[in-house]
């Protein structure tokens, strides 16, 4: 990379609150934002939502929004962006309404470490998992290597620091 490099960076997440629809919310803007991109021929960086992610996974009535989701997802890497992991805790009590949209009970999972020690690293790797497994149906050698907490809730850093240690990621972008 050269010194005059700059590198785009995009969260992918559904809006905070009330849930837009994957729709509204993730794929058409990105879609849009891609093509932009590929004209423009630079590269990106999208921190994905992914215990977003690993609930529509988990969730038999989100499998369509799964599917899309993962596809726009193995677009980017397969278009030479990186996708890199992004999470926002209040997920694991999200409650599926249906039609793609969520609503959630409580907020008190906002924190990653409200989960306690164990959990948060759980989730973590988790995610990681999920996230490389899906950019890999583009390149089977991709890896996440990246960290970006959502909401800054990124203190104190020891916990974080051992679940991004235990999910291999080198790098902390919060």
């Amino acid at each position: 990379m050269n010194p005059r490099s700059v590198v785009l960076t995009f969260d992918y997440e559904l809006f905070f609150g009330r849930s837009g629809t994957p729709e509204q919310c993730l794929l058409e803007p990105t879609d849009a934002l891609l093509d932009v991109l590929a004209e423009l021929q630079a590269p990106g960086c999208f921190f994905v939502d992914a215990t977003y992610l690993l609930r529509i996974l988990e969730e038999p009535r989100a499998a369509e929004d799964a599917r899309r989701v993962g596809d726009q997802i193995s677009r980017m890497v397969a278009e030479g962006h990186r996708v890199e992991l992004q999470m926002h805790p209040h997920w694991v009590d999200a409650v599926w309404l249906g039609e793609g949209r969520w609503v959630f009970p409580t907020y008190r999972h906002y924190r990653l470490l409200t989960l306690g020690r164990a959990r948060a690293i759980d989730l973590v790797v988790a995610s990681t998992e999920a996230l490389a497994s899906l950019a890999r149906d583009a390149r089977p050698d991709y890896t996440v290597e990246a960290y970006r907490a959502g909401g800054f809730c990124a203190q104190p850093f020891d916990i974080i620091g051992e679940a991004m240690t235990a999910a291999g990621l080198t790098i902390d972008s919060s």
